[in-house]
């Protein structure tokens, strides 16, 4: 499909939109909805775009912490490590000083030492609750977070147009449209990404995470 050269311009419009879906009559919406479409799309912050002032409320604000609330987790862990690995020869020492009055309260106060750190050492290892650790998922590039707002908000127009099985595999409506709009909204390698990948993304998140704001439990893939 040959995709509308207005390129010069910061303003989606609903013919871009209704070039795009094609003349599907499964897939056809009236203008007000190409025009929703198309507000949404402008409305979208593109890569291109300025960063936002510094004081807007798009920006996240750092939270200056009380730096005395925390403490040197690592250093407070081995450090009670050593301490507990030393317990036993401790005993063992003390054990052997039992014989007289002024040192045979050392064997009764390292044991409690012992029992105490045994039973604290999950809570100073793990400050925040134990968890498993796990390798870092890649972080999704700049098209990814967009082809979902795109996809989003062109599956609500459809589902509120009637349209109850908006498919979303690599030659459905809703794909063509969101590489469509990548490439429009001047993405960077936007004509490098193909259809399949973009079929595959929106499926990957719709099983994990679903994308049907109706809340249908599973797009009917075309």
């Amino acid at each position: 499909m040959e995709i509308s050269r207005a390129k010069e311009s910061r303003t989606i419009t609903a013919a871009e939109v209704r070039e795009w879906f094609g003349n599907s009559g499964k897939s056809k919406l009236d203008e007000a909805q190409y025009s929703e479409i198309a507000a949404g799309l402008t409305k979208f912050r593109w890569s291109a775009d300025p960063p936002p002032p510094p004081d807007s409320r798009w920006i996240p604000k750092e939270i200056e912490a009380d730096p005395n609330c925390w403490w040197d987790f690592r250093a407070a862990t081995d450090a009670a490590k050593l301490l507990m690995s030393s317990v036993p020869p401790m005993l063992s020492h003390w054990d052997g000083q039992r014989w007289a009055p002024e040192t045979r309260g050392g064997y009764d106060a390292i044991k409690s030492l012992g029992d105490a750190l045994s039973t604290a050492m999950p809570y100073i290892e793990w400050p925040f609750g134990y968890y498993e650790r796990q390798t870092r998922p890649k972080r999704p590039t700049a098209w990814h977070t967009m082809a979902l707002f795109v996809a989003r908000l062109v599956i609500r127009v459809m589902v509120e147009a009637g349209h109850d099985d908006p498919g979303i595999t690599r030659n459905s409506v809703v794909v063509r449209v969101v590489r469509n709009a990548l490439i429009r909204m001047n993405f960077p390698n936007s004509q490098m990404i193909t259809l399949t990948a973009i079929g595959a993304h929106l499926t990957r998140w719709d099983k994990r995470f679903g994308l049907d704001p109706k809340g249908i439990a599973a797009l009917t893939t075309k």
